[in-house]
């Protein structure tokens, strides 16, 4: 049971409903409305990659799949820029709405676990995460019952055996996956995969 884009094949498949479709990264990708990425002009294909660039500061979100309560999702990509802890990229679970939840997200410094309620964010968990602009990472993402666990390492080293943050947290039961990113005019997001796995 998968929802997964290879945005260098740009190629999007949801097993959750049963269908596979082809996307262009920027438009949308729609069975019925259950599943989609957001359309807008800062989204677009180069060399094939996934490239999320606003034109001016912006949260981006990008978010697949039916909803559901138990889901691990694990991305990969880079920003061009860090300086700050301004700019993040992160990975949603149990997402409803742009105002309402959890995040794993890679910031300058830290790897940082959040819950986000009707807008107003709190920090469950922040562990030091040093990370470089123009370096690739993954992050993984896991919500299973009322336990939510996240992990991040640089791409072509290897996955950490342990989750890095972990917390224990009941507010949302169930929603969407998806990427979420927070970026300042100027800066470039670039993910070369997502994949989202109901548990």
């Amino acid at each position: 049971m998968k929802a997964e884009i290879w945005i260098g094949k740009a190629f999007c498949t949801d097993r959750w409903s049963i269908t596979a479709v082809y996307l262009i990264w920027a438009k949308n990708c729609l069975d019925n409305g259950v599943h989609h990425i957001f359309s807008s002009s800062s989204f677009s294909i180069s060399n094939n990659t996934g490239l999320i660039k606003p034109s001016s500061t912006a949260s981006l979100n990008a978010v697949l799949g039916l909803s559901v309560a138990n889901a691990e999702v694990l991305m990969s990509g880079s920003m061009t820029a860090l300086a700050g802890g301004v700019n993040s990229l992160g990975v949603v679970l149990r997402w409803s709405n742009t105002s309402n939840y959890y995040l794993a997200v890679i910031t300058r410094s830290h790897l940082v676990l959040q819950r986000v309620v009707n807008g107003s964010i709190t920090t469950l968990k922040s562990i030091s995460f040093p990370a470089s602009p123009n370096t690739s990472y993954l992050i993984r993402f896991n919500a299973n019952s009322t336990t939510l666990s996240a992990k991040a390492w640089q791409a072509g080293t290897i996955e950490p055996a342990n989750w890095m943050v972990r917390a224990t947290d009941s507010t949302f039961s169930s929603g969407q996956c998806g990427i979420r990113t927070y970026l300042q005019r100027r800066t470039t997001a670039t993910i070369t995969s997502f994949q989202a796995t109901q548990l």
